[in-house]
């Protein structure tokens, strides 16, 4: 039988390589309780997807450094929290959706997460000037939301010749890849 590990409440098997809070859960308590995630030692992705997970919290996630998909959307970090993830040494997946507290500011400190390939940030408030100062070499997809002009059609082509190995996936309007554009596009 295999031992578990209670977290806010419910019960996780130590054997688990994903985590993440039952449907519908919100409220992380206390955010020293997520120190008990290292009792999961294949552990390699995590969930916490609209909680209120924090800086505090991040900072202890930091600690996991076996993570290579982590699930930040709606939650309360902020752009200084993101500091944090450069810990992560195998970090490969960051879904930073629907967080518009984050804006161009943490792009510095997501440049030094260089292991990333896949890049969410639509929903966030980052736009072409926080585009402009990512520089990680591997990443292969970026998924960013167009609205209020935060994104040119013309910005976005440019910036898949510059990276012309990056998918930029334009939610709701197409994909971008080398100098080229698949989709639609206010009549393109």
């Amino acid at each position: 039988m295999p031992d578990f590990v209670s977290i806010c409440a419910q019960k996780f098997d130590k054997t688990i390589t994903h985590f993440g809070f039952d449907w519908p859960f919100r409220e992380i308590s206390e955010m020293s309780e997520l120190k008990k995630m290292s009792a999961f030692p294949r552990l390699t992705s995590a969930s916490f997807s609209g909680t209120n997970l924090n800086d505090h919290g991040l900072k202890i996630l930091s600690s996991f450094d076996k993570l290579e998909n982590l699930d930040l959307q709606e939650t309360d970090i902020s752009n200084f929290g993101i500091s944090y993830l450069k810990s992560l040494k195998t970090l490969k997946h960051l879904r930073l959706k629907e967080n518009p507290q984050l804006d161009n500011e943490c792009v510095s400190y997501l440049n030094d997460c260089k292991c990333l390939i896949n890049l969410q940030i639509h929903e966030t408030n980052i736009n072409e000037v926080g585009l402009l100062q990512l520089h990680i070499k591997g990443l292969q997809d970026v998924l960013v939301n167009i609205d209020d002009d935060n994104y040119s059609f013309q910005f976005l082509m440019s910036y898949s010749k510059r990276y012309p190995k990056c998918t930029i996936l334009a939610k709701g309007k197409g994909e971008f890849f080398n100098g080229t554009f698949k989709g639609t596009w206010g009549g393109r």
